[in-house]
């Protein structure tokens, strides 16, 4: 008979026993480097101060079958105060924010359920994304139902990725045509102007250089204009350096930087498992934007991965144009909110119920209504 217990910070040391298990169950449920023990030990450490988190371990008897590190936080919704619970994996998504549990134990979800209803009025709003078609929304929405909660399904986000062939040149034919062309044209244009050369950054020794180079590109970059540069960023710069030692150490990290003789003018920070090449954050120097120093840059990292015989470059976030250049597939994303049973939880209810209702009257000549509230299966 399965359990569920409430873990604590130390449970989240970079030595703790867990680490283990932790890791053991993630491998088993091949749910990727975005759930391992480190990536989520380094987002609670740099989010505990500013968000109350969770630790959910559930265990049948001494085995641990699943964990679900929470955060919880407070949003504002028509002026009303609403305590959200999240994955602490939402703080820095890879693809979906699934709980962890062990194939034989899908139960571990209803326990952490159970777990939820049994705090009662201590949250409002209960978010998890997925990517459509997951086995695991199934069984969640599965249990949302069973146990008589409120919850909403809504599309996110279309996140694209890219199938590698053999080689670049096998895969510079599934390219339209003129996009080739312009990829051609904008490497050599660029190598016309200076020396060209791709170095990696990946290993311990070189990890520091490669994260002033970063540095260097987003101090010149239009992100840093935006306000969304990474090295400006008080809780994702920490993040990627301290993640980056972590990933160096065990050959997961990829920092490909592209300098024209010797300035560095475009980066990638990525991550690297199983065969797939997983595209964290990228940018380039404002001052070569008309030489397009990040499409020569994307050009030699896919080269280099089809050589090393990689499976997939995963683009991350969204269907932007540049991204769509390079692929036409995506991986759907949804969302569930799920709404709790005390008066806070229903006041959301039925306000998303009001908005949707007035969108829906906005839409119906396009066809397109809003999401459904689905009721619960027992009163």
């Amino acid at each position: 008979m399965s359990n569920v217990t409430l873990g604590s910070p130390r449970d989240l040391d970079s030595n703790a026993p867990l680490k283990g298990e932790w890791d053991a169950l993630v491998e088993r449920t091949n749910l990727g480097l975005g759930y391992q023990f480190d990536w989520a030990r380094i987002l609670w450490q740099i989010h505990q101060k500013n968000h109350d988190l969770a630790l959910l371990m559930v265990r049948d008897r001494d085995r641990l079958v699943g964990l679900a590190p929470l955060v919880k936080k407070v949003v504002w919704q028509k002026g009303a105060p609403l305590r959200w619970v999240a994955s602490l994996f939402a703080l820095h998504e890879i693809h979906g924010t699934h709980l962890i549990h062990a194939e034989d134990h899908a139960e571990s979800i209803g326990k952490v359920l159970d777990h939820l209803r049994g705090i009662g009025n201590d949250w409002d709003l209960w978010t998890m994304h997925f990517v459509k078609g997951d086995k695991q929304a199934e069984l969640f929405e599965m249990e949302l139902r069973r146990h008589g909660l409120h919850f909403t399904v809504a599309d996110t986000k279309r996140s694209p990725y890219m199938p590698l062939k053999g080689s670049w040149e096998e895969q510079g034919k599934i390219l339209q045509s003129r996009f080739r062309t312009t990829v051609r044209s904008r490497e050599r244009r660029l190598r016309e102007k200076g020396k060209v050369t791709l170095e990696y950054f990946d290993t311990p020794s070189r990890l520091e250089f490669g994260l002033k180079a970063i540095q260097s590109v987003e101090a010149d970059s239009w992100k840093l204009g935006a306000g969304s540069a990474v090295t400006e960023d008080p809780k994702q710069w920490p993040f990627y350096t301290q993640y980056g030692e972590f990933a160096a150490a065990n050959a997961s990290l990829r920092l490909p930087v592209l300098f024209i003789d010797g300035v560095p003018v475009a980066y990638d920070y990525s991550v690297y498992h199983k065969g797939i090449c997983y595209l964290l954050k990228t940018s380039y120097r404002n001052a070569y934007r008309l030489d397009y120093p990040g499409t020569v840059l994307r050009k030699l990292v896919v080269e280099n991965l089809c050589a090393e015989k990689a499976e997939e470059f995963d683009f991350l976030g969204l269907d932007e144009e540049w991204k769509m250049k390079w692929t036409d597939v995506v991986k759907e994303h949804i969302v569930y909110t799920v709404f709790n049973r005390n008066p806070r939880g229903q006041y959301a209810l039925l306000m998303g119920n009001v908005a949707k209702f007035v969108k829906n009257i906005h839409r119906r000549g396009a066809g397109t209504p809003a999401p459904l509230v689905h009721p619960p299966s027992e009163p």
